[in-house]
């Protein structure tokens, strides 16, 4: 045998070997201990075959249950044959198996991304359809350092992003539902796995579109391909960013706790000594949460923004929010305009200004939703009353937090509208409303926990007082 082929082969057995060392010790598996039935998607390609029979040893140890599943997106005529091998193989490894089909319409633009939601939402509802606690997934090292990358490109402004998949991650399908996604794999190349197959003699199938230089994902693939060591480092920097992610959120959640305060009026208040004493990326991180919940927004703002506005300390609007500075206090209130026109509900379920969720679960009732600015200009003695009866004294910030905050008034069976009232503090068993989470409304990774709950925990809607 030639030297090139020794190693070579030396190598692959030294990749299966850690596969089956740490396999069998469940070092990959001890996030999974408390949950007695898991879920595990698998594609048919080579990691989630892997993981596979990796997990079907460790749940018949643990005395486990797991349930398979494989989403045939209908882009390619192959999936429903790769599905039907999938089911084969769990037929003869004595697990169950569902396939979950893609319905609805495919896109023509972001299909990538597109198919990676709908593939998240389909498998997350079938296990909280099942009480199933627990998605397992099949990513590896690579994807990881792909993701990575993907992300380094789009990171000029906040680099939270850099810390990648975490390897435990709440994905929340509504206020009451929810499965966490787990990847017990990130520390383990897809070679390796691929190894630990061939030498189990279990054939995988490969998904062209892998190998299609159309995605971006493939074309950075090529290049952490074509570089050796490149995906250890950038998945050490990952994990480095990770921790230091974590850091930051547990002072800014510390800051959150106990100098940030909620108003009734859905306004912001900031103990302005105790803020501009903590250091600058805590300040930037407290002032980028806040203003992306606050201002309906999905992703932060640059953090040379945020340091721009700390800086200056003058009265500004940034992400539709506005930014009042005085001697003991920072303000956060939404902006009064571009407020949404309004809108009548009969038993549905909306997001208002992206900042409101508005559950109103009655058939035989409707609820006209305005914004309090609306309330205020066509029906001004409806909130005249409420800020009579409620809240006498207010200051400007808070008559203009009211101002943008929804009001609603419910037509009962006779067509009979009531008076207009805030929506947080309407009480009706059929009506339900909080406050967006915004980043953090679909996915809280494991590394942001501690940031998600005191976010949770500060933008909730106590009695008036």
């Amino acid at each position: 045998m030639h030297p090139a082929q020794f190693n070579q082969k030396h190598e692959k057995n030294r990749r299966v070997q850690i596969v089956l060392k740490n396999g069998l010790k469940h070092d990959f598996f001890h996030n999974l201990l408390s949950y007695n039935h898991l879920a595990i998607a698998v594609s048919g390609g080579s990691d989630s075959l892997a993981l596979l029979l990796l997990l079907k040893n460790w749940v018949d140890e643990h005395h486990k249950e797991l349930t398979v599943l494989t989403v045939n997106h209908g882009l390619r005529k192959e999936s429903a044959q790769e599905a039907q091998y999938v089911s084969d193989l769990c037929k003869t490894l004595n697990l169950k198996h569902r396939v979950l089909k893609w319905q609805s319409e495919k896109p023509v633009s972001a299909l990538q991304q597109q198919a990676r939601e709908a593939r998240y939402d389909l498998l997350a509802r079938f296990c909280v359809e099942k009480k199933i606690p627990a998605l397992v997934l099949g990513h590896t090292k690579g994807d990881q350092a792909e993701t990575v990358l993907m992300r380094l490109r789009r990171a000029r402004h906040h680099n939270r992003g850099l810390a990648g998949m975490a390897e435990k991650t709440l994905y929340q399908l509504n206020d009451k539902q929810s499965v966490f996604l787990m990847r017990p794999l990130l520390k383990l190349s897809r070679a390796a796995l691929r190894d630990y197959l061939l030498q189990r003699g279990i054939v995988w199938v490969d998904d062209p579109s892998n190998d299609d230089v159309c995605f971006e994902r493939v074309r950075l693939r090529s290049i952490l391909k074509n570089e050796a060591g490149l995906n250890e480092n950038i998945c050490d920097f990952a994990a480095l960013t990770g921790r230091y992610r974590a850091v930051l959120n547990k002072d800014a959640s510390h800051f959150l706790s106990h100098s940030c305060h909620f108003l009734n009026s859905g306004v912001i208040k900031l103990e302005k000594p105790t803020f501009l004493r903590f250091p600058q990326p805590v300040k930037i991180l407290v002032l980028q949460v806040l203003i992306c919940i606050l201002g309906g927004q999905k992703y932060f703002q640059p953090s040379s923004k945020i340091l721009n506005r700390i800086n200056n300390q003058e009265n500004t609007t940034l992400g539709g929010v506005f930014l009042f500075f005085s001697r003991e206090a920072i303000i956060l209130v939404r902006e009064m305009r571009n407020l949404p026109l309004p809108k009548l509900i009969q038993k549905q379920s909306i997001i208002w200004d992206g900042r409101y969720l508005i559950d109103f679960d009655d058939f035989s009732l409707k609820l006209d939703i305005f914004s309090g600015l609306d309330v205020m200009k066509q029906f001004p003695e409806d909130s005249e009353q409420f800020f009579k009866n409620n809240c006498r004294k207010l200051r400007g910030y808070e008559k203009q937090g009211f101002s943008t905050m929804p009001w609603g008034r419910i037509y009962d069976t006779d067509s009979i509208a009531k008076a207009f009232y805030p929506l947080p503090y309407m009480h009706y068993d059929a009506l339900k409303v909080r406050c967006s989470l915004g980043p953090f409304e679909r996915y809280c990774a494991s590394f942001d926990e501690m940031l998600c709950m005191e976010v949770q925990r500060l933008f909730s809607f106590s009695k008036l007082k």
